[in-house]
């Protein structure tokens, strides 16, 4: 799905995760503020995956490196190709 509005600052997230913790739940939060439960329950999952908490994911750091990794092979394979 693309994406239909830019990315939440990171100040804001973190906001939001600290509601969380508190107490507030990510549906209520959703309801006040403009990002989707969903998104919320994935922002936690991330969170908790960078603290070492969960391991069904890449914390964010090693993505971010996967991630550019992935754009430099792409850009050689098409610079390759043309």
């Amino acid at each position: 799905m693309p994406k239909s509005h830019p990315a939440y600052p990171a100040a804001f997230r973190e906001q939001i995760l600290e509601l969380v913790r508190a107490g507030r739940t990510p549906e209520e939060l959703a309801r006040e503020f403009e990002p989707t439960a969903q998104t919320i329950h994935n922002w936690m999952a991330q969170a908790e995956r960078d603290r070492g908490e969960r391991s069904d994911g890449l914390s964010t750091t090693p993505f971010k490196v996967f991630s550019v990794f992935v754009l430099m092979l792409l850009t050689s394979v098409l610079l390759i190709c043309v």
